[in-house]
Order: structure tokens, then sequence, then C-alpha cells
């Protein structure tokens, strides 16, 4: 089927749910109880080993998306991830949400990286340049902290928050993360990002009166979900862990 809102846009989807933000907005939703068989409803899956439906590591019973991190050597980089794209011009508030479980490494491999979660981006389905992204991640051995980074075009470096500890996070223990964004009025400081840990705003990762996007018009038209596993030591880091998601929510309504 396909979903679509009042400005014309619209997004294909094989399955929905009813899961929505106090406002409404849904434009794109995944639940493994409604998938039988990838890719429900993903544009793309994306990886050397590709995401795949596997049972919950918690016992739940149910199917979610489980994506396999394998890195024997050479570990700067593993990319990894489902993917959702709207059409241009995009979208300048976007909502993203979803359920995640970081399983614990096996022994004798690498638990400290930089984990990305969602790669939120305005990339243009016509050229394919991205002006200007942001992403949802967590750095070190714990998975231990949230944190945002964000750049757009003609920016000379990113831009960073961090979580700290105000939003811990550990292994084997699921997780609600979200993180809207208001795109700011072009060459205005009007933009906001907010990230959610729980169902509670993160007070550090709370960042007001922004710049998100510069002078730039386009809204945000592609999310992954997963994305990178990124080593810091890759000429030693060995990494061979699991990351698993559900109740995937992305809206144009902000919470």
């Amino acid at each position: 089927g396909s979903v679509s809102d009042s400005a014309g846009h619209s997004a294909s989807v094989k399955y929905s749910i009813n899961i929505t933000p106090a406002a409404g907005g849904t434009l794109w939703s995944w639940s493994g109880s409604n998938c039988g068989a990838l890719p429900c409803g993903w544009n793309q899956l994306v990886g050397s080993v590709l995401p795949s439906l596997q049972p919950d590591p918690a016992g739940s019973g149910q199917n979610v998306f489980g994506i396999q991190y394998t890195c024997p050597s050479n570990c700067a980089d593993v990319n990894r991830y489902g993917t959702v794209v709207f059409p241009d011009p995009g979208y300048p508030d976007i909502y993203v949400s979803g359920n995640v479980y970081f399983a614990q490494p096996p022994a004798g491999t690498t638990v400290s990286a930089q984990r990305k979660l969602f790669y939120i981006r305005a990339t243009s389905n016509a050229t394919g340049v991205t002006d200007w992204w942001l992403f949802l991640k967590t750095e070190s051995a714990n998975p231990a902290q949230l944190q945002v980074e964000g750049w757009y075009s003609g920016l000379s470096s990113t831009w960073i928050l961090y979580g700290g500890t105000a939003a811990p996070l550990s292994f084997n223990k699921w997780y609600n993360v979200g993180v809207a964004i208001h795109a700011n009025s072009p060459g205005q400081k009007d933009g906001y990002v907010r990230v959610y840990l729980n169902g509670q705003l993160v007070s550090t990762l709370d960042a007001e009166n922004i710049s998100v996007r510069g002078s730039l018009t386009d809204g945000i038209t592609t999310i992954d979900v997963g994305d990178q596993l990124q080593g810091y030591s890759p000429s030693t880091d060995v990494y061979n862990e699991w990351r698993y998601w559900n109740n995937i929510l992305i809206s144009s309504a902000l919470p």
C-alpha cells in the first residue's frame, strides 16, 4: 500500500501498524509482528551481511529486525542497515524512533566502538547529493552514551551533542530511542534537535534555536536504521555483534 500527507508526499509501505506520536503524521512504520519476510516496506537493505528477521533476544517470541556486524580485520567502517526513502523535497520536520537492543559482544571480540543508530539525511533523489544530515549514535564500550552529530553543506566541521550520564545505555536490554528534528528557516537559527530515551526528553541532547541546515531549503528524504559500526583501532579490532530493532516509526509530526 502507500501513505501520503496533505502536502502530496507519499511512500510505499508493505505493512503498517498503529504507532503514532500524539499529533499523528505517520509516514512509515515497521514491526516484526507484521513482517513475514523482508523487505517488508524497506526501500533497501544494505550490507555484505544483510539485515534479517531474528527472534527477539529478550524471549518475547516475536521476530525483530536483526543486524549482525562482523569484521575480523581492518574494522574502520562496517555499514549494515535498512533504508527508507521519501520523495523530494523531503520533510523539514521529522521524528524517528524505534526500540533497539545491543547484544553483548562475545568474548574475544572488541567492545569499544561507535555505533550509529539513525542516519537522517537530506539526499536528493535526483542527484544523489546529500546537503545536510544528522546521526544519532552511541560511543565507547557499554555502549555507554547517546550522541548526536550533524553537518550541512558549507559548514567547515560537524557539530556534536554529548548525552553523557543523562543517557546511559547498556547491553542486553531493550531501549526506545527517538530523535525529533525541526529544520531551521533558511539562514536563521530557529531549528531544534531533541532526543528521547524511553519516552523522556534527554536534557543534554535538547538543542534549541540552532541551525541544522544553514541556508538550505531541502528537507529530509532518507533515513537509514542500523547503519555503521566503527572501530577506534581498525588494525586490531575484531567485531562480531548483533543489534536488534523493532517498532520503528517515521513521522512528519513532532512529539
